[in-house]
């Protein structure tokens, strides 16, 4: 990869997080109670909006290995998550999301947004149509944040 792929691919990471920062803004501004990480990874949104999101509960859902690193290396580098944020270890392949969400007490009655990022390209089309499924069943005013890569 040359310097000017890795600096446009930067660019367009910076782009993307403004974007969904943005939209998690609004969202917020909007009555959005949940914040629902799809494929959290190392997403940092409970960390650097922690002020603004001390009344909305975040759920950060990504597979148990995944999430086991995560919270040791913020508990090594921040401390304590915030209390807000339940992490939810799933596997993919063989667990509902739906019945997992539940089991850590999210509610989907409850205006939420989510954030679906950089996730798409590990997912089957079925699997990208049943989280959209899913995102589409909540109340109106849910809002989705995503990037899409074949």
């Amino acid at each position: 990869m040359s310097d000017m792929e890795v600096v446009n691919v930067v660019r367009m990471m910076m782009i993307r997080t403004r974007f969904i920062d943005d939209a998690l803004e609004r969202a917020i501004a909007d009555g959005a109670t949940q914040v629902l990480v799809l494929g959290a990874g190392f997403d940092t949104h409970a960390y650097r909006f922690r002020d603004r999101l001390t009344h909305v509960r975040v759920f950060e859902v990504d597979r148990p290995a995944t999430q086991a690193f995560k919270r040791q290396r913020v508990r090594d580098v921040l401390g304590e998550p915030p209390a807000n944020l339940t992490y939810v270890p799933i596997d993919f392949q063989h667990e509902s999301l739906a019945d997992v969400l539940a089991r850590h007490g999210y509610d989907r009655k409850q205006r939420t947004f989510f954030i679906l990022e950089g996730v798409t390209m590990y997912l089957s089309a079925e699997a990208v149509s049943d989280t959209l499924r899913f995102v589409g069943s909540h109340p109106r005013g849910s809002t989705i944040a995503l990037d899409f890569v074949y």
